[in-house]
């Protein structure tokens, strides 16, 4: 995440909170923090929870999720959205006040019973047809029966590799041909939430409806994530933790060591020997490296159903100097590229430099040479001077893009953002000292303050920070100008722009901040800093395209994150 949002949001969060570990802090009663309320000796959000919705035991029934009300703390049960159908109907129907797909029930087969659909007769099943409905019929072809409906167990979210086996909200059916199902409930993308305390969500990527599943507890300030294996990796303040990615409320009990602030996560699983997991850290200011079973190997779960830790081991590291620290890298085969964005007010000057550390011995980095940011020409709006601070490293398009924020001293936007563009194939100097190729200038009539970049088929996205202005007493967003995710074509040219909006009318909102980016199913996943929402945009070929979020039909972002004072750190998508 953004290193300001990252300082800021330790400091704030510490003020109200302390160091919280879990959803519940345990004294000598059960107390719920962070926007959560006790039902059943457990903290729930009764905005989210699909099994506490709006209130205590308030379970949703099938094919229903939870959804905030206006109020923002709260929730209430909406039956999900269902396909299109060209008659401009939905396959999802409440029928009989239950929530039903009319494509395989077979009391409700086409429709609802008594309202145009059909109840299926003895011996008959209910399947979709070729237009998008369902159809009674003899036989379910290639598609199991399930109790009359015709069904697909490698997909299918209600009957996920079994008749009955329901994917949680979050969480979608997905094959797993050399699993011992058909099909497994799995999260499209994991969302990691800087929250009192630290939140990991599930999220489902519906073509239909994404859906954010309840968020569970994620380590204190959860920065960065990674994937080995079936377990999900949360490098959060002081520990990387091991979390069942089919369900992350379950957690393994195996922990390893890190500094205070974690925030990249990287997993190299090319070998069929042995994997390796490399940390960021900002606050210690170091790169940690662990080594651990090869990925087809790697579980968390044990045969008789426990957990197990994945076998992780120290194997490593590097230390990049006081107050440098390092941000999000760039891997070019064996060499890694790593921003060095520099402390706060005056240690500034440790940063403003590209680390190249050769990988070649995965767990033994040699320093290979560096690229001094410091000569960039930043251009400025008063022709004054300003720090490069580079947040991330991308390989993209045969460059290192890194991204410079180009700001005051005071954290504004002292000018344009720009992307500097490193030709890793050029040699260095005798000395070790590398160049820039190029200098991207950002259009500063729609983006500032560029913190984030996402590989978008071929393309580029960029996510801006903006200009942002905070309440100094509470640290609430006040007002925010200039956020929002560009799309560049394959000459860094501008093809779109979009930026985040409260709606025109309705409860007051917090001004979303565009922040931490993702690409999940060809989707860009925009994290908001300033309430923990996401946004999910669709990817077009010279347009970005909101599909969720604050829009004149009423649509809200998700909330993956606790609402009010939380941010979205990091999002990891799930191949």
């Amino acid at each position: 995440m953004d290193k300001r949002g990252w300082l800021l949001t330790l400091g704030v969060l510490g003020l109200l909170a302390g160091v919280a570990l879990t959803g519940c802090l345990q004294t000598s009663s059960l107390v719920c923090v962070g926007g959560t309320v006790e039902c059943n000796v457990t903290c729930v959000y009764l905005n989210s929870d699909p099994a506490n919705c709006g209130a205590c035991g308030n379970a949703c029934q099938p094919r229903a999720v939870c959804v905030p009300i206006e109020d923002g703390g709260s929730g209430q049960c909406e039956c999900q959205k269902g396909e299109a159908l060209p008659d401009g109907g939905t396959t999802i129907l409440q029928c009989n006040g239950t929530c039903t797909d009319i494509t395989t029930d077979p009391k409700n087969c086409g429709g609802c019973a008594g309202g145009g659909g059909a109840v299926c007769g003895s011996g008959q099943v209910c399947a979709p047809n070729d237009a998008g409905g369902g159809v009674c019929q003899t036989s379910c072809g290639t598609a199991v029966d399930c109790n009359g409906a015709c069904v697909t167990l490698s997909t299918d979210p209600n009957n996920c590799g079994a008749c009955g086996n329901a994917c949680a909200q979050g969480y979608g059916c997905h094959p797993t041909p050399n699993g011992p199902t058909q099909g497994a409930c799995l999260p499209d993308a994991v969302v990691a939430c800087i929250a009192t305390p630290g939140k990991v969500a599930p999220i489902f990527d519906s073509p239909v409806q994404p859906l954010a599943g309840p968020a569970v507890p994620g380590g204190n300030v959860p920065g960065g994530l990674g994937l080995l294996g079936d377990a999900l990796l949360v490098g959060a303040e002081g520990a990387l933790g091991e979390l069942a990615l089919r369900n992350l409320a379950l957690v393994a009990p195996e922990t390893l060591p890190l500094g205070g602030g974690p925030d990249f996560v990287e997993v190299d699983s090319r070998s069929q020997n042995v994997s390796y997991v490399y940390v960021v850290d900002g606050n210690s200011n170091t790169l940690s490296i662990f080594s651990g079973p090869p990925a087809a190997a790697a579980t968390v779960f044990m045969p008789d159903g426990g957990l197990q830790g994945l076998g992780l081991a120290v194997n490593g590291g590097y230390a990049f100097g006081p107050n440098s620290v390092p941000e999000p890298y760039a891997r070019v085969g064996n060499d890694i590229f790593v921003p060095l964005y520099g402390g706060l007010p005056p240690t500034q000057a440790a940063g403003g430099t590209v680390v190249r550390l050769n990988l070649n011995q995965p767990y033994a980095p040699v320093l290979v040479g560096t690229y001094d940011l410091k000569g960039v020409l930043l251009p400025t709006f008063d022709g004054g001077a300003s720090d490069p601070r580079p947040s991330q490293a991308l390989f993209h398009g045969g460059y290192v893009y890194v991204v410079l924020n180009n700001l005051t001293p005071s954290y504004q936007p002292a000018g344009p953002s720009v992307l500097v563009k490193i030709d890793p194939a050029q040699p260095l100097s005798d000395a070790g000292v590398g160049s820039i190729s190029q200098v991207v200038t950002l259009d500063a009539g729609v983006c500032l303050d560029a913190v984030s970049v996402a590989e978008a088929g071929g393309r580029l996205l960029v996510g801006c920070f903006g200009q942002v202005q905070y309440d100094p007493s509470t640290f609430a967003t006040l007002s925010v100008d200039h956020s929002g995710v560009l799309l560049l074509d394959t000459n860094d040219a501008l093809l779109s722009a979009w930026s985040p909006q409260c709606p025109d009318a309705g409860p007051a909102c917090t001004p979303p901040i565009a922040g931490t980016l993702a690409v999940v199913d060809g989707r860009a996943y925009v994290g908001d800093q300033s309430s923990g929402r996401l946004f999910v945009l669709d990817i077009g070929q010279t347009q970005l395209t909101q599909v969720v979020g604050y829009g004149a039909d009423g649509g809200v972002p998700l909330q993956p994150c606790p609402p009010g004072l939380s941010s979205v750190s990091d999002i990891l998508s799930v191949p």
